[in-house]
């Protein structure tokens, strides 16, 4: 194997530093319909170090969580840390009945609060939560959210080791592993490979204690993933384990990127365009510039 190539093996250790947010930001509520851009225009941004994180989501929570962060503009830093979320903006944004999106925020704001996070190894990570507070408001249909403060530096004012993709790519993945691995690979998306060892990956997605034999993890997880990401998403990903000895050590993906359109429907059409631009027929000179699915910003794809 070429020395260059061992930087993508996902073993090391990532720095837990500068960890906590500016607690002098006054404390607003955002409330997603205030900033309602279309699912096209929205990204999901967040740092390395959450992207490989260890942690364990329902699909509803991790759906809730990523539609919060598709409303920020990682770059700057925020002053909200209260997101308000309305079943309306589930049921748009993930493509369910309201009923639907209302029994799914119920249950998130039954559950996500007792979530957590662990940076870094198992050994020596550091272990946070997601949110602070969360409050359902029962016959309006909406939660409220309260990031920690430890959670908003991984999510806002990122100039650097960051990951991020557009949000529509990941509306129509209806297993949780599916859109974390989505994650992982679009921070490699400048190398369009990615090693991982098993031992990392059961890791990450709190599995060590499930699914012992590997043949169950790989049709339970690893092939439902794959198989998700490539029939509903911009990325067709390829798949090689790799032994040692007898024993499966470490998987490798390798991935293209195919066309967006051809997937969902995410690029606005000319009158949505000028509708939202407020501009008659004949004014829409030029197409806007094009942003990739998913991307790593300079030095990303190093962890």
């Amino acid at each position: 194997m070429a020395a260059d190539k061992q930087v993508a093996v996902l073993d090391i250790d990532p720095e837990l530093d500068d960890l906590d947010s500016d607690t002098d930001l006054p404390d607003e509520i955002f409330d997603l319909e205030d900033d309602s851009p279309s699912t096209w225009k929205r990204v999901i941004s967040q740092s390395n170090i959450l992207i490989s994180s260890s942690y364990e989501l329902s699909l509803t929570e991790i759906r809730l969580l990523r539609l919060c962060m598709s409303s920020i503009d990682a770059r700057k830093p925020f002053r909200h840390k209260r997101f308000l979320i309305r079943a309306s903006d589930y049921a748009e944004t993930f493509k369910v009945t309201a009923d639907a999106a209302y029994l799914a925020l119920n249950d998130a704001a039954n559950t996500l609060f007792d979530r957590e996070i662990r940076l870094g190894n198992s050994k020596n990570g550091r272990r946070i939560r997601w949110i602070s507070e969360i409050k359902y408001h029962k016959g309006m249909g909406e939660v409220e959210i309260h990031f920690t403060d430890q959670v908003i530096p991984q999510i806002t004012g990122l100039n650097k080791l960051y990951t991020q993709y557009r949000a529509g790519s990941i509306v129509d993945l209806t297993s949780v592993y599916s859109v974390r691995i989505y994650e992982w690979l679009c921070q490699f998306r400048s190398t369009g490979w990615m090693k991982i060892r098993i031992s990392e990956l059961r890791d990450r997605l709190n599995l060590v204690e499930s699914y012992p034999k590997f043949n169950d993890l790989r049709r339970r997880v690893i092939d439902v993933a794959i198989n998700e990401i490539n029939k509903r998403t911009d990325l067709n990903v390829e798949v090689e384990f790799i032994k040692r000895g007898r024993s499966i050590e470490m998987i490798e993906f390798k991935f293209s990127t195919q066309p967006v359109q051809n997937i969902l429907n995410l690029e606005p059409t000319a009158q949505e365009l000028k509708a939202e631009i407020g501009i008659g027929d004949g004014h829409l000179a030029a197409p806007l510039p094009h942003h990739p699915a998913c991307g790593s910003a300079p030095g990303g794809s190093r962890g």
